[in-house]
């Protein structure tokens, strides 16, 4: 096995301008997997601290399910079962920070032409005065001192809904709720501030997100008047890392008592789609790099087999098994495909060192405003790796099938010898 491993190290010197094509390619496809790899773990990166950093938790606890955990649509009635005290009990104990919240849908009804306004939207109640010690990204509009004197009996109405329905601070709103036994009731509530985004040093691509149709209130004022200010139906996550053995705990909790957990980015399914459609593009884009590799590298192969006819020719003649010319031309393959990847890992990590930068721009839509900040992520060395090599023996299994069907005596005759 040493000595057949000598000759396939020695084998890929003898044959250069066959070499230098496969490793030009096997170069290409490495920095790609590498690219692809941090594109996506830095949208989702992008997409959860905007989601976290504007008033989601790190994570979620829900007994809302399916769409209804989903804050693009709103649920206009209450789980049937709130949260369990277990689970509550377990939280506490592992001293996991979290707070609790509502969230209900609510029927908009315009004082000033005595109609319901078509779309619903999310009333969430929050703690506020704990929530605005962490929602660094948000920016509020209004004369009263927020911070300190809470929500009171008032709101907070995001930008985008306050602009469509030509709300301000001090207009007074009527929304139409169902409480606990599911009555409908309206509810009249002061706007006490506009909510926005802040435009921090983090999002200094083009491009801001401003989809939230939600009002916020105050947890304990609201859930006293909606009837449900025994359960908790719905709690956020603060802490940002949680260990493997807690996200396990908390996935078994919530399969046991019907629950979702879902991480912050997907709390807004629609938006959260344009994560799932760069993660679809990249396997699109990776499965036609590998296609590219096995056509190309076959091909060379091909030429190659030609070309090492009397090699191969020789081998055979002094008695060598299929087997043995087999595993030669694979290790070739495997070996030289090493080398290339420790080359574009190195090549790699000197410009990811040096804060390689993408400047999103005009698509910083689709990465939370954010431009895209290249680093290498470690699962891409393996996937890389692993599905290069498996491409090239794919590619490789006709050409050393061939290679182990060569005639010795027709190829010596052909040479004169």
């Amino acid at each position: 096995m040493l000595g057949l491993l000598k000759l396939g190290v020695r084998n890929i010197s003898r044959h250069p301008g066959k070499n230098f094509l496969i490793g030009l390619v096997i170069f290409f496809a490495n920095i790609f997997f590498f690219l692809a790899a941090s594109i996506t773990e830095e949208t989702i990166s992008s997409w959860h601290d905007y989601f976290s950093n504007t008033f989601l938790g790190h994570y979620n606890l829900t007994s809302y399910n399916d769409y209804e955990k989903d804050y693009t649509f709103s649920s206009l009635s209450f789980p049937k079962y709130g949260i369990d005290k277990e689970v509550l009990n377990y939280l506490d104990k592992e001293k996991i920070s979290y707070l609790p919240r509502i969230k209900i849908g609510a029927a908009i009804f315009n004082d000033r032409t005595s109609t319901f306004e078509g779309t619903l939207v999310t009333l969430i109640g929050i703690k506020w005065q704990q929530e605005l010690q962490r929602l660094k990204n948000l920016k509020i509009i209004s004369n009263a001192n927020t911070r300190e004197a809470g929500t009171e009996t008032g709101v907070f109405v995001w930008i985008d809904l306050a602009k469509k329905l030509k709300w301000k601070e001090g207009d007074s709103i009527t929304l139409y709720i169902k409480d606990k036994t599911s009555g409908t009731y309206p509810y009249t509530y002061k706007i006490k501030g506009i909510v926005s985004q802040h435009k921090s040093a983090k999002n200094e691509g083009k491009g801001s997100i401003n989809a939230f149709p939600l009002i916020f209130a105050d947890y304990d004022i609201l859930s006293k008047e909606l009837g449900i200010e025994n359960e908790i139906y719905e709690i956020s996550i603060t802490q940002k890392k949680l260990t493997p053995s807690q996200i396990s705990t908390l996935k078994s909790f919530a399969k046991k008592k019907g629950l979702t957990l879902f991480s912050a980015e997907k709390g807004f399914g629609a938006l959260y789609g344009i994560v799932d459609f760069n993660n679809f593009m990249g396997k699109i884009l990776k499965s036609l790099i590998l296609i590219i590799l096995v056509v190309s590298v076959f091909n060379i192969n091909m030429i190659g087999i030609f070309d090492r006819q009397k090699e191969f020719g020789t081998i055979i003649a002094i008695g060598a098994p299929k087997w043995w010319i087999l595993s030669l031309i694979f290790l070739e393959q495997i070996i030289f495909a090493t080398f290339i990847f420790i080359f574009s890992f190195l090549v790699f990590y000197i410009f990811v060192s040096n804060n390689f930068t993408i400047y999103t721009q005009n698509f910083a839509v689709l990465f939370a405003g954010n431009n895209i900040n290249i680093k290498l992520v470690p699962f891409s060395l393996l996937e890389s790796y692993f599905a290069i090599i498996l491409a090239l023996l794919i590619s490789t299994i006709y050409p050393a099938y061939l290679a182990t069907r060569i005639n010795p005596v027709e190829i010596f005759r052909e040479a004169n010898i």
